[in-house]
């Protein structure tokens, strides 16, 4: 059972997600399967992800299928918005190197230590 959940922020209209304890591979493409095929979410979909109580056991091989994976769940999207939070810098390294392979028009990607400045760039256009 994934424990991805996607929570309505409607005071900023973002969707919360918090990953705490592990966070594997198989849990990040649960979190695009349901960005995929949730019909009910904005099609300019802004998302505040917090990782910093994680830990990752996602290897740096593994980010390239992660991407891919992120490629097809934005397609419907007008666009999507991801900031992520993480205060580890094992979980800074992988997370900046999905942000390099980040060449998807319609979908933005950026990493963050401190929510404020995650939910300032989230809410810009």
């Amino acid at each position: 059972m994934s424990k991805v959940k996607f929570v309505p922020d409607k005071d900023l209209k973002i969707l919360r997600v918090r990953y705490p304890g592990m966070l594997t591979k198989e849990d990040v493409i649960a979190h695009y399967n349901e960005i995929r095929s949730n019909t009910g979410f904005q099609r300019d979909l802004r998302i505040l992800i917090d990782c910093r109580d994680s830990t990752f056991t996602i290897k740096p091989g593994e980010v390239n299928e992660l991407y891919a994976v992120a490629a097809q769940a934005v397609v419907k999207y007008d666009f999507v918005k991801e900031a992520v939070m993480v205060s580890d810098p094992y979980e800074t390294v992988i997370v900046t190197l999905f942000q390099q392979a980040n060449k998807i028009p319609n979908y933005m990607f950026q990493v963050f230590n401190t929510e404020q400045a995650a939910v300032v760039w989230l809410l810009g256009s």
